[in-house]
């Protein structure tokens, strides 16, 4: 009778003991998975920069469409005239980024980059529009207004840069796959001609890997680990 309570005893020691230290092992793990995951960047870009002769040239009622993919090489940035058509200008990514894993990391931060251009002598009043794309869908299209903010450069252009979070237009969501696509448009803008060039057009990402996982992988660990431990006591006790 005392043997079978010494079994018994042990038993529920054995079995407590097993079920706390898992629990202690699955806390360290999801604790310890947000400490492991560093952040990290990821960047795109289109056209060469500032005087390199790598451009678009935007006239009135023209627009730019830019497809970003950071998860793959093979997307191109192209210039539409007013009826939709196709130029002859095309361009492939001057720094394509193909390290990103579509939604395996949580959005942190994430920025669209534009520099401009123009020649004109006169002080420029220039109204940007970007369209967000996420495939055919047209997420939302947005007005920033340059104003007076182009600066003398060199001898013969003014240049002005845009940076857009896109944070702040709710759209992280659609950036978890790794792809974006935006319109930058030349609307009619009044008595001045809506005329300029995009010197360079960037995506910026900066995302971290899903914790899930590695809380995960140390349970299933330590699961296997005390399934052993018990196995052993059982043995020693029968």
């Amino acid at each position: 009778m005392n043997r079978l309570k010494r079994m018994l005893h042990y038993r529920f020691q054995s079995r407590t003991a097993i079920v706390a230290f898992a629990l202690l092992i699955f806390v360290a793990g999801v604790l310890q998975a947000p400490m492991l995951a560093k952040a990290d960047t990821f960047t795109e870009t289109f056209l060469g920069g500032i005087g390199d002769g790598d451009y678009f040239d935007v006239s009135e009622g023209w627009y730019a469409r830019f497809v970003f993919n950071l998860t793959m090489l093979g997307e191109t940035a192209a210039l539409y005239s007013p009826s939709d058509s196709v130029e002859s200008y095309r361009e492939t990514p001057t720094d394509d980024e193909t390290t990103f894993i579509a939604n395996a990391y949580q959005i942190e931060a994430a920025e669209l980059g534009f520099t401009f251009a123009s020649a004109d002598i006169a002080s420029e009043e220039i109204t940007i529009y970007s369209s967000f794309m996420d495939g055919d869908e047209n997420l939302g299209t947005y007005q920033f207004e340059l104003g007076n903010v182009w600066t003398l450069l060199s001898g013969s252009y003014k240049t002005a840069e845009l940076t857009i979070n896109l944070l702040d237009y709710g759209l992280e969501n659609y950036l978890e796959d790794g792809r974006f696509i935006t319109l930058v448009i030349a609307f009619e803008s009044g008595c001045l001609p809506n005329d300029f060039r995009i010197d360079t057009a960037s995506l910026t990402v900066e995302a971290t890997p899903v914790p899930i996982p590695a809380g995960i992988w140390l349970l299933g660990a330590g699961l296997l680990g005390l399934s052993g431990i018990r196995r052993k006591l059982k043995g020693r006790l029968l």
